[in-house]
């Protein structure tokens, strides 16, 4: 998918395999059985792009998420939506306004989910800080190709699908990382891959 494959492993290797793959070697197969199904959500076959998630899910049960992807569309991007998302979750997560959902009784009845929330909150993981140096490069470089994206979509057809699963991940960050750190990270981790692809559109 990369026009620029050395950049991309540069780029990998700089921001996700130490950090993460290195030690998260289930998360690191599920991800790059993911990215096999890719070719099945541009040309639209679900049934293949569900058994892939399904053997994704053997190594990593949380690739499940990823099923929602499917969805997201590579052929027009509404900026206006993206940027107010892109903003909005900033602005909650600056204000801590995401722990209204603490209160929503949908919680009540995932336990895991429930679990990972328990942990943030009793200090068992580090809490989120919005101004995190990692963090804050990401939302500005999400903004960046948001920006620029109709120079990047002229480029590159893969162009706006893999900023959208940057922005996606970038806004699930900030939108949950005042919910829960783990949940926050956990989906950030299985999208931020794209940005292999999308940081080299620079």
């Amino acid at each position: 998918y990369s026009k620029y494959p050395i950049l991309s492993i540069l780029i990998f290797y700089s921001f996700m395999y130490f950090k993460q793959d290195f030690t998260q070697i289930r998360a690191a197969v599920a991800v790059a059985i993911y990215i096999w199904a890719i070719d099945d959500i541009l040309y639209k076959r679900p049934k293949i792009f569900i058994l892939k998630i399904m053997l994704a899910c053997f190594f990593h049960v949380s690739t499940i998420i990823l099923c929602l992807t499917y969805f997201i569309s590579n052929r027009e991007i509404n900026k206006r939506n993206y940027f107010i998302m892109l903003f909005g979750s900033f602005v909650a997560s600056t204000l801590k306004l995401t722990t209204l959902f603490l209160k929503l009784p949908f919680f009540s009845f995932l336990t895991r989910l429930q679990s990972y929330i328990d942990k943030s909150a009793s200090g068992a993981t580090d809490g989120f800080n919005t101004f995190g140096l990692l963090f804050l490069m990401q939302f500005v470089l999400s903004f960046l190709l948001l920006y620029f994206i109709d120079t990047i979509k002229d480029k590159d057809k893969y162009g706006i699908f893999f900023v959208k699963l940057l922005l996606c991940g970038t806004i699930c960050l900030y939108l949950l990382g005042g919910l829960s750190v783990a949940i926050a990270t956990r989906i950030n981790e299985l999208l931020v891959f794209s940005t292999c692809i999308s940081y080299t559109y620079f």
